[in-house]
């Protein structure tokens, strides 16, 4: 593509004989979108008088550059006169602003894969460096092609109304979780939102997000990013929990046949789930970016992505920095992958040892560990507690656990949900409540 003088001469021209056309001009046309030199000086005086209030004309504009020593640079007053008088119809500024967004794209591009050429040639890195620099151009283009379409707030009726249908017909407008009550108040895992669930070791969260994977996989293809057990130790805990035998028999050496035949007779219902396992390490949230778009180019659409878990991650940039601000970055990037590719993303936390000091031990939004960015990023934030894991020895705390909800944006918050343990199973269950409802 051969970058052209004469659409920003036309589009000047234009402004220069039609002050009318200046407001709509400058909502789609920064500054910075015209190239360095000539054109940006004059359209950049242009600009500041109309901001000031100022009639914009050949004189304005001369006197605005004379002022600011950019007369001479640009090659004086007959430049300027020339503009105006060879300016073409303003019906056609239209157009031009489209050239000039085009060649402004072009330029932008241009550079960034020369930068790309140049960063291959230094690291090994390729996969990095390919997602790094496809995630530029795409910003670029996609902030071209939205830059003119502001709406305005009736352009949601539709999506309003659309969920209050799907909330009447399915009691949930987003995906169901497989536990009613969870999704009774956070109305489901919805498309752009970051789920955080946190939870000190060994609470069982790993069990948790699997148990949610594994049912929402039944109708949707999930990604679960493993970044703590390999596939077998996932592929073992669902199988021995879907043909109920103790996952402990497997370490004790207690396996009869009878337990390997109910095993392999899950196989079908394990070819039957839409459940990708990433379990690459080191792993950055470009990883599961590429990931995501793998899994839509090749199976048409992600439906759920579960992080297990956050602080394992590994920083994407290049530079050393202190962990919080790295945790805090990550945890920015995931929510913005959520909006991105239009999924709901549960990330599981580990939290702060402060906790362990309170007499209280149950986990609250100050526990997150490392980044108060992630409660600021997070759509959802709910804790998974476990009182038989400080007091064995209680009867009344065996098998019992609670779900905390400790933020809900634009839902229902500050509830705790009681929940069964079953350890033997890998599992989770709601107890009474709301999850007595019909839930199919």
């Amino acid at each position: 593509m051969e970058i052209s003088n004469e659409v920003y001469e036309d589009m000047l021209g234009i402004l220069l004989v039609d002050n009318s056309k200046i407001p709509y001009v400058t909502t789609k046309i920064q500054v910075d979108s015209l190239p360095k030199g000539v054109y940006r000086e004059i359209y950049q005086a242009i600009t500041d008088l109309y901001n000031l209030g100022v009639d914009v004309d050949i004189v304005t504009v001369s006197n605005r550059l004379l002022n600011t020593n950019k007369l001479k640079d640009i090659g004086g007053r007959k430049v300027i006169n020339d503009l105006a008088l060879n300016a073409p119809s303003p019906k056609l500024i239209n157009q031009a602003i489209d050239i000039v967004l085009s060649q402004n794209t072009y330029r932008k591009v241009s550079s960034v894969l020369k930068d790309f050429n140049d960063e291959m040639g230094k690291t090994p890195d390729v996969n990095r460096v390919c997602m790094d620099y496809c995630s530029k151009i795409t910003s670029i283009v996609s902030g071209n092609m939205n830059e003119d379409k502001l709406e305005t707030i009736s352009g949601g009726l539709d999506e309003v109304v659309e969920d209050m249908e799907k909330s009447k017909a399915t009691g949930c407008i987003g995906i169901k979780s497989g536990f009613p009550t969870l999704d009774y108040y956070t109305g489901g895992l919805q498309k752009g939102k970051l789920y955080i669930v946190g939870a000190r070791p060994s609470m069982g969260k790993s069990a948790m997000v699997m148990n949610i994977a594994e049912y929402v996989a039944k109708t949707e293809n999930v990604l679960f990013i493993s970044l703590e057990m390999n596939r077998k130790e996932y592929t073992q805990r669902m199988l021995f929990s879907k043909a109920g035998v103790d996952v402990n028999k497997i370490n004790t050496g207690e396996v009869t046949d009878d337990d390997i035949q109910r095993v392999k007779a899950q196989k079908a219902y394990l070819d039957s789930l839409n459940l990708y396992i990433e379990t690459k390490t080191p792993c950055r949230v470009c990883d599961i970016e590429l990931a995501i778009i793998n899994l839509q180019s090749t199976k048409g659409s992600c439906g759920l992505v579960v992080v297990d878990y956050l602080q394992l991650l590994t920083p994407t940039g290049k530079n050393s920095k202190n962990r919080e601000v790295e945790v805090a970055e990550m945890s920015r990037d995931l929510k913005s992958l959520a909006i991105k590719y239009d999924v709901p993303i549960i990330v599981l936390s580990q939290l702060s040892r402060a906790l362990e000091s309170r007499e209280d031990k149950r986990p609250m939004l100050s526990d997150l560990r490392e980044s108060g960015a992630i409660e600021q990023d997070a759509d959802v934030v709910t804790f998974l507690y476990r009182n038989e894991y400080y007091y064995p020895d209680d009867p009344a705390s065996r098998g019992s656990a609670e779900l905390l909800i400790r933020k809900n944006r634009g839902g229902i918050n500050n509830r705790d949900i009681e929940m069964c343990w079953q350890p033997s199973k890998v599992k989770f269950m709601e107890v009474g409540g709301i999850n007595e409802r019909s839930y199919n």
